[in-house]
């Protein structure tokens, strides 16, 4: 549109609103007739940005006939000045001056019944004095002026009705201190305000010094603050109660009026806040009943921080219970706290640790359940990045000895029922969501509360889990794991104990005789180890809260758990564990050995839904499946279709055969610089016992595309004469595998209905068969290689017997090198002549089968 449309004058009468959208208007009416008019919105399509807004000259009696008017919106317009007859809109309530660029609109002063004027996002450098005069404004909005250098003194004081002020991320204000002339508003315009009808605030504030001590904003309903400068813009009209701290100290916001709304937060930002120990009790010292409403919490750079909550029984407290600090946290983010230890940490005599004896339960006391933390009952995100003390996330130890305590407790436990995203980035010292939940055993006994060693007979060498059996079963709404850079880890996720004996519920009659000690004893329970959620007091045994006395005298209970160890072995085959994890990425873990760890016995599904896993960077990974017999016919994966490797080069095969047939919708596989890898699909030593090899069949029905890149000592796809089946199969690139001179070994090749590319060493292959090893072969057959009589004489030999040879073209001195990798005894370099003489007869040559004869410069 570039012309005001032209509109009857019976019509334009009886008009209460127009709206035009337009992105230049060359010609417009000096004035309009609307005498009905109420509302009037003149928007410009063009960019939000300067250089694109279109002028707008409006004559000084444009006003003169919509007297009546209410709402006035212009948007993306240039104005350098308001016409005159704006003045005369005495009825208008609502101005909206939005995306524009403004130059004089002093005049707006003259709206003496405005209620609301809107600024947002316009390009103006001073609000004019004038504004002051505007007695019934309610609500300022200038959120994201960013050129706004000056608010002259007293305007604001002077808005005595105002309701909302929205002037975010103004920074100029004056310093209260100091005896000269303010050339911009102090925040202390801004208290008289909150002691009258301001419910509404969204301000940035350079320094908390800057605050007035008399001022209180816990009368807010609804804010978006910033103090120090830090953080994230906060635009959006309909905000959530935003508080963000940064570059302060921990008692000046104490002290200052900010403190009483922290607790009213629902976003919560605390960057470079300095002799910050922990958020809770420090903002929450007379109440204790923890963040009722907040739902992002965001921690950063805030050396000093060791826990986020440390409850301690005699916080003001009369009893034991502990509140459910955090029942709305949706997103919980650490990162850069150099000294983290946890996220809760107990100090108090009266919170116990349970019996940890499988057989026998020892009289002492235990917390009641109201003394158990309740996890994180909305949490969706947990992000936690360079930390580099933090250990564990959740803790369970000896309040006596600090040691880690192997528990059954956890069996109850969902600490994180909502859980959907876990990224852990850049911990080094990180070891397991629980160290105390060891399901692979400790090189010693496990100690008791008391530090007193029980008769338990797995003895076995701790392993560096991060996710052991029991602890999975606290996610069960996972979604995307990521783990980076955390150089501890050995094990990614352990199974092992899936089908070991569970501590049974005690017996309500044999507990109901017990008497509750108060404690008589007040040791130091500073804890040295780290984690995130530290001190955790196991207050129940297998679910049953109880309160038991401090005794030495031990209770036989190996009669209660009988029954009760069948009924939960028989339970675990019920449940689907991990059964909402769709992404696992695991990159930069320098000690990890093993994805996923199996123990004894046969599982329930797990990872069902698993649909893309990328392995990068994990130098000492050996096994990215590693089971005992027959128990990974249930495990899953069955909706796995993406599987990456990056950089592995200690592992030396992807995936067994039995694993492999579970791979069924898997449609991409990529494996790169694994320099031991000798091939992909590989034979245990179970599988060996217990499958007739010429007669198994593994197929992909599903896999479009395989690339293998730098693979060094890739012989084949897999030595075992397995019959294999690619239906989809569409794409081969294969490069740089020297190696490679066969696909499979089978005596059936392959047939590969749907194949479109073979790549191999970046040329493309002629598909003239449907023979992925016919195809191979080609490539050491065409012109230019040397056709070396001892190489050809022996060929049909050598593939009698299990050979694979290959040559190499271009050399100036052949040379042949055979390496035995049955007894893995070295290689021997041979000179053509020495080849001739030590292979010339059938006989010595079929002696040494698996060998492999390659021809290179």
């Amino acid at each position: 549109m570039e012309e005001w449309p032209e509109i009857g004058s019976s019509e334009m009468e009886h008009c209460t609103a127009i709206s035009l959208v337009f992105k230049q208007i060359k010609k417009h009416p000096d004035s309009l007739a609307c005498p009905s008019l109420k509302l009037l919105s003149l928007s410009s399509t063009t960019e939000k940005d300067p250089f694109y807004w279109h002028e707008f000259e409006l004559s000084e009696n444009f006003f003169e006939g919509i007297k009546e008017i209410k709402v006035l919106a212009f948007q993306s317009i240039y104005f350098q000045t308001l016409p005159a007859s704006l003045q005369m809109l005495q009825n208008l309530r609502t101005l909206h001056l939005e995306y524009c660029v403004l130059g004089d609109i002093s005049r707006i002063g003259g709206l003496e019944m405005l209620e609301i004027l809107s600024l947002i996002g316009s390009e103006i450098e001073e609000l004019p004095k004038e504004i002051g005069n505007l007695q019934h404004l309610k609500v300022l909005d200038m959120t994201g002026c960013y050129g706004l250098e000056r608010i002259p003194c007293g305007v604001l004081s002077r808005l005595t009705t105002l309701e909302e002020l929205k002037i975010f991320p103004f920074r100029r204000w004056s310093s209260l201190e100091g005896n000269e002339e303010k050339t911009s508003a102090c925040l202390d315009e801004i208290t008289p305000l909150l002691d009258r009808y301001l419910k509404v605030l969204n301000v940035c504030i350079p320094e908390v010094e800057f605050i007035p001590r008399n001022s209180t904003f816990n009368d807010l309903t609804r804010f978006s603050i910033n103090v120090g400068g830090y953080g994230r813009d906060e635009t959006d009209y309909l905000f959530r109660n935003h508080l963000q701290l940064g570059g302060v100290s921990a008692d000046s916001i104490k002290q200052s009026g900010i403190h009483p709304i922290v607790k009213k937060c629902e976003v919560l930002e605390i960057i470079w806040v300095d002799d910050l120990k922990n958020l809770f009790p420090h903002f929450d010292e007379e109440e204790q009943d923890g963040f009722p409403w907040l739902r992002t919490l965001e921690v950063g750079f805030c050396k000093e921080m060791e826990y986020v909550v440390k409850f301690t029984s005699n916080n003001n407290r009369t009893d034991l219970h502990v509140p459910n600090i955090f029942p709305l946290l949706e997103k919980l983010e650490l990162y850069g706290l150099e000294g983290l230890k946890g996220i809760f940490h107990y100090n108090s005599d009266d919170l116990q640790l349970p019996p940890t004896d499988h057989q026998f339960v020892r009289k002492e006391r235990i917390s009641t359940a109201s003394s158990l933390p309740r996890g994180f009952p909305q949490l969706r995100r947990l992000y936690v990045e360079s930390c580099k003390s933090l250990e564990e996330i959740v803790s369970v130890r000896n309040r006596k000895t600090d040691d880690p305590i192997n528990t059954s407790t956890s069996d109850d436990m969902i600490l994180f029922p909502k859980l959907t995203d876990l990224i852990l980035l850049d911990l080094p010292s990180l070891i397991s969501l629980c160290r105390a939940i060891d399901d692979e055993g400790r090189t010693g006994p496990p100690k008791d509360a008391d530090g007193v060693e029980s008769n338990m007979d797995n003895m076995n060498t701790p392993t560096k889990i991060l996710v052991p059996f029991k602890c999975i079963k606290w996610l069960p709404s996972l979604e995307k794991l990521e783990v980076d850079n955390c150089d501890s880890i050995k094990v990614l996720f352990g199974f092992h104990g899936h089908d070991s004996p569970q501590l049974a519920p005690i017996n309500s009659n044999i507990t109901n005789n017990i008497n509750v000690d108060q404690p008589n004893d007040s040791e130091n329970l500073s804890h040295k180890k780290c984690c995130l959620i530290g001190c955790l007091p196991c207050g129940n045994i297998a679910g049953k809260p109880n309160m038991i006395q401090n005794s030495q005298e031990i209770i036989d209970t190996s009669h209660l758990t009988k029954d009760v160890n069948q009924d939960r072995q028989l339970d675990n085959h019920k449940e689907e564990w991990l059964m909402n994890l769709k992404d696992l990425d695991v990159l930069g873990c320098n000690s990890l050995e093993v994805v996923f760890d199996y123990g004894e016995g046969p599982l329930a599904p797990a990872l069902n839904k698993l649909e893309s896993l990328e392995l990068r960077g994990l130098y000492k990974l050996m096994h990215i499946w590693k089971k005992g017999p027959q128990q990974v016919k249930t495990v899953g994966f069955q909706n796995l279709k993406t599987l990456s490797l990056h950089f592995c080069p200690s592992l030396r095969y992807l995936f067994t055969a039995s694993i492999a047939k579970l791979l069924v919708m898997l449609k991409s596989l990529k494996v790169t610089w694994c320099k031991s890898m000798e091939e992909v699909v590989a034979k245990t030593e179970e599988e060996i016992n217990n499958v007739n090899v010429e007669s198994y069949v593994v197929s992909f029905p599903n896999l479009v595309s395989i690339e293998l890149n730098s693979l060094d000592n890739l012989y084949c796809l897999c030595q075992q004469p397995y019959a294999f089946e690619f239906p989809s199969l569409e794409t081969l690139r294969i490069t740089e595998c020297p190696k490679l001179q066969t696909f499979v070994t089978a005596n059936k090749t392959p047939k590969i209905p749907k194949l479109k590319v073979v790549e191999l060493d970046g040329k493309d292959m002629e598909i003239l068969e449907q023979d992925l090893n016919g195809i191979i072969r080609r490539r050491f057959e065409k012109p230019g290689a040397y056709a070396c009589p001892v190489a050809v004489s022996f060929y049909a030999l050598a593939m009698k017997h299990g050979y694979v040879i290959g040559l190499a073209s271009g050399a100036k001195h052949m040379r042949v090198m055979v390496e035995n990798r049955q007894n893995n005894a070295g290689s021997k370099v041979h000179s053509f002549a020495e080849f001739g003489d030590e292979f010339a007869n059938e006989k010595s040559l079929g002696t040494q089968m698996q060998q492999a004869i390659y021809f290179e410069e």
